[in-house]
């Protein structure tokens, strides 16, 4: 079964993460803010297509950002090894379904 204390810890891991990479404190990542992050977590020279490239991987909602619920998405994507079960863009696209960009993003609000 699942082991509800792991998958607590796991969230609030994920989530001091996003709050780390959310450097402008606006509720999304750009992909310059995206790019940082990456570099801080040990990847080499990440450059803003690059950034932009992984932000469109998990952009479901295509506005240029990605909210705290995408970054979620691709990391548990990504540690859960989640490539032999499931389509990354139809797991991202369910865990972003209930997801208002308009309202998660600081950014977006005044469009």
């Amino acid at each position: 079964g699942i082991n509800a204390e792991y998958m607590g810890s796991y969230f609030v891991h994920v989530k001091q993460a996003f709050q780390r990479a959310d450097t402008t404190r606006l509720g999304c990542l750009t992909p310059e803010t995206l790019g940082r992050w990456a570099m801080s977590t040990g990847m080499k020279n990440v450059t803003l297509d690059q950034a932009q490239n992984m932000l469109q991987q998990v952009d479901v909602h295509k506005v240029g950002y990605v909210t705290f619920w995408g970054f979620l998405a691709m990391q548990a994507y990504q540690s859960q090894g989640l490539g032999t079960l499931v389509d990354l863009n139809e797991w991202i696209a369910f865990c972003s379904q209930t997801n208002d960009p308009w309202h998660d993003c600081i950014l977006l609000q005044g469009l």
